[in-house]
């Protein structure tokens, strides 16, 4: 949880999830640090790679791994889609 304070009172705006950044983006992260790291559980990843808000991963012998790079990469897609989405959308309301 990130607390900040704002106007004299201390304020919470969610979690800071910044530790893919700081590792380099050829590190190999196995489907149970991912977890750790996004802040869910393991059985959330498989759903993430389905609505894809994950890339797909690759095999490592029975592990799903994936490189810290291509995450970051499908994270910064997803939000250029999603500002794409809010500039076509704002061009239609009044």
């Amino acid at each position: 949880m990130i607390t900040a304070i704002v106007d004299g009172k201390s304020e919470h705006f969610g979690v800071l999830i910044d530790e893919l950044a700081r590792l380099p983006e050829k590190t190999i992260v196995d489907e149970g640090h991912l977890a750790q790291i996004l802040k869910v559980s393991t059985r959330t990843i498989p759903r993430m790679v389905a609505r894809r808000e994950l890339p797909p991963p690759f095999r490592m012998g029975k592990r799903r791994c994936w490189f810290t790079g291509r995450i970051l990469a499908h994270f910064e897609r997803m939000d250029a889609d999603e500002q794409l989405e809010v500039k076509r959308v704002a061009r239609y309301d009044p």
